[in-house]
């Protein structure tokens, strides 16, 4: 696994949560 993989993933991840909340609202 290479670390800009790992950021990717992170941020990818951060940008999804925030998509769901805004579709929760």
């Amino acid at each position: 696994m290479g670390g800009g993989n790992a950021q990717k993933s992170k941020m990818a991840r951060e940008k999804n949560l925030e998509k769901a909340k805004n579709a929760a609202k």
